[in-house]
């Protein structure tokens, strides 16, 4: 997929839209945590609109999911090549 591409080389728009797709499960498998996690890492990166589609996402979240989906992003903002396509 094109988009990931572009979101593991940083592009924040491509982070945000993919983000969307995670939440919205269009184009993937729906995936609150890798929503959660593209959000984050395009919030990093100065995405201004994604910190409200985090919060989205983050609400949507249990506890431990949140752990992990802090987990995932802290990964994936370290090395965006290797994050994960989905949170399983």
């Amino acid at each position: 997929m094109y988009l990931r591409s572009l979101a593991k080389q940083n592009h924040k728009k491509a982070q945000g839209t993919l983000g969307w797709m995670y939440e919205a499960g269009k184009g993937v498998q729906r995936d609150y945590i890798m929503a959660f996690v593209w959000y984050d890492v395009a919030v990093a990166n100065g995405h201004k609109k994604a910190h409200r589609n985090r919060n989205s996402a983050e609400s949507k979240l249990d506890e431990d999911e949140l752990k992990k989906a802090q987990a995932l992003s802290k990964r994936c903002l370290e090395k965006p090549a290797n994050c994960p396509e989905y949170s399983d």
